[in-house]
């Protein structure tokens, strides 16, 4: 592989270009890491000693603890991929008194670390974005920022930026805010752990229809209640946003195992389910109110 300048110039419409350099060895394929492997991370000098909360004391202008919505004791969970390392979005959902539904859409806040100009904001310029690879992921931030301090991991305090809404059982949303929250997340889930609570329960994925009414028992699994109604109000937002003409872009993903050697071992399509779906909806909901 290599990477090449392209110019402006241009021969029967062809752009012509020159090699700037070649990357990787004698091995096959484009090796892409020896372009973007780290080579600015000093920039990690200016995070506090393990990921210690920066304060005002400290000379940053940022907000402190007292200054954020507590979100804390408020049931909070992340849904991911089984393999993903950095959790960057979670939800909260509780019963308010006056009957609607307060969910949270929690983006963890990088630009409490992270500030425009910074080393390492030039250094992220440079890189542009994280590169996903098949058997692994080279990070656009220091992997100790957005796989440690900044991930939404589960029983740790965590700083994030929400969208706070208030829905009616319907889903029609009655308020919103937003906010510089402190969130501490309850369960880290897979997809696939959810998707199986919610069939448990009687979801019959792709249908549309959340789950029927509970037994005397109730519904099975742990947080159930509060994941179903999530997948509930989820449903009832997808179907307002397809009767309003919302384009389905509903695909299948090429999935690749691999072993310990980096060696593909198969490989498969992977179908976004009614748990993708639920993640999905709140994502859309947040980027529309914001």
């Amino acid at each position: 592989g290599s990477v090449s300048s392209v110019g402006e110039k241009s021969l029967r419409n062809y752009k012509s270009g020159t090699v700037m350099e070649a990357l990787g060895g004698q091995i096959a394929g484009v090796n892409i890491t020896a372009s973007h492997n780290p080579r600015n991370w000093n920039a990690l000098k200016l995070l506090n000693h393990e990921g210690e909360f920066l304060t005002k004391e400290d000379g940053n202008e940022v907000l402190s603890i007292a200054e954020r919505e507590d979100f804390r004791n408020i049931w909070t969970c992340t849904i991911d991929p089984e393999d993903a390392k950095d959790f960057d979005d979670a939800l909260s959902i509780r019963k308010l008194e006056s009957g609607l539904w307060e969910v949270g859409v929690h983006i963890a806040d990088v630009s409490h670390y992270v500030k425009e100009g910074d080393i390492i904001d030039r250094e992220a310029q440079k890189r542009a974005t994280s590169i996903y690879l098949v058997d692994r992921t080279i990070p656009m931030l220091p992997e100790r920022l957005c796989n440690l301090i900044c991930s939404l991991r589960p029983n740790e305090d965590k700083l994030a930026y929400s969208a706070i809404f208030q829905l009616d059982d319907n889903a029609e949303v009655k308020h919103f805010h937003l906010a510089h929250t402190i969130i501490k997340s309850d369960r880290r889930y897979a997809y696939e752990e959810v998707q199986q609570l919610l069939e448990d329960n009687g979801v019959v994925d792709g249908t549309g229809e959340p789950a029927p009414a509970p037994g005397k028992e109730g519904y099975k699994g742990e947080y159930a209640e509060k994941l179903i109604m999530l997948d509930s109000l989820a449903k009832k937002l997808r179907a307002e946003r397809i009767k309003k003409g919302s384009v389905k872009f509903d695909s299948e993903e090429l999935h690749f195992d691999i072993d310990e050697h980096g060696k593909p071992t198969r490989c498969y399509f992977k179908r976004s389910k009614d748990a993708n779906k639920l993640i999905e909806e709140f994502m859309l909901l947040a980027n529309k109110y914001v």
